[in-house]
């Protein structure tokens, strides 16, 4: 896999070199613009730093490196807490087939539900997590719906994403 993306950026650079050597020798350099539908500005990193951590059958994880921090006790840093910001974004499954229906009502033409952001609490010396909060969005960045967790913690699953998470929120606050 990783010798068919450098293949693949290979040649994509290869392809546009002609193009870079053209506009060095014309007097007009042609302006060129970046342009994306709205529908990907979910992508986008404007005060995110979002690192992908896990792909399954549900979609593509990834968190929010600059939301890593220390959970609360009162109004101290609580170091055994760790929260994060998760992203989803749904894969075709019956999963998401399940919430389309769910938020059909509050759809508008052309929209669907695209994915989730969880902000999500690990308990390192415990091993266990909560999901503070849940909020859904379409692929037109409308937010539809926010679930507030229970705050109860739950141990986390071997071999799942709560598990990769974890071990992420671990490394992070070992190296704080």
């Amino acid at each position: 896999m990783r010798y068919i993306k450098i293949l693949l950026l290979s040649a994509a650079i290869a392809s546009i070199s002609p193009l870079c050597s053209a506009a060095e020798q014309s007097d007009s350099i042609p302006e060129w613009h970046l342009s994306s539908t709205e529908e990907f500005s979910l992508y986008r990193s404007d005060a995110t730093d979002w690192v992908s951590c896990l792909d399954n059958q549900v979609g593509s994880f990834a968190y929010d490196a600059n939301s890593l921090s220390y959970g609360k006790d009162g109004e101290k840093d609580n170091t055994q807490l760790v929260e994060v910001t998760v992203r989803t974004i749904f894969a075709e499954s019956p999963a998401l087939k399940r919430l389309q229906e769910k938020y059909k009502p509050q759809l508008n033409t052309k929209e669907k539900v695209t994915y989730w952001l969880m902000k999500m609490q690990f308990d390192i010396n415990r091993k266990c997590y909560t999901v503070l909060e849940t909020e859904y969005y379409t692929n037109k960045n409308k937010k539809i719906d926010s679930v507030t967790g229970t705050g109860e913690m739950k141990p986390v699953p071997a071999e799942s994403f709560a598990s990769a998470m974890f071990n992420i929120c671990k490394e992070w606050s070992t190296k704080k």
